[in-house]
């Protein structure tokens, strides 16, 4: 895992939704770290491998930002999902 500057971490943090879809997720800072949060579900720490690329280790679950675009990639296996930021 790498350390990632804090005011690059806020650029992740908000709301995304899966559009056409109720799912929903949250994405938290603190300090120099992020959580992501879905519904009735506890918040879990992200792990940076990359600016902008996520993991949580178990269970494989890899997340990457795009920030300019406002979305949120969720991967794992071979299931990818574009989440898109509320404004």
């Amino acid at each position: 895992t790498i350390d990632v500057a804090p005011e690059i971490l806020d650029r992740y943090v908000g709301t995304y939704t899966l559009p056409g879809t109720p799912a929903k997720l949250t994405v938290l800072g603190e300090g120099s770290n992020l959580f992501v949060q879905f519904p009735n579900q506890s918040p879990a720490r992200l792990e940076a491998t990359a600016e902008n690329k996520f993991k949580i280790e178990p269970p494989g679950v890899y997340f990457e930002f795009d920030a300019a675009k406002g979305e949120l990639k969720w991967r794992r296996g071979n299931a990818e999902r574009v989440f898109t930021k509320e404004k």
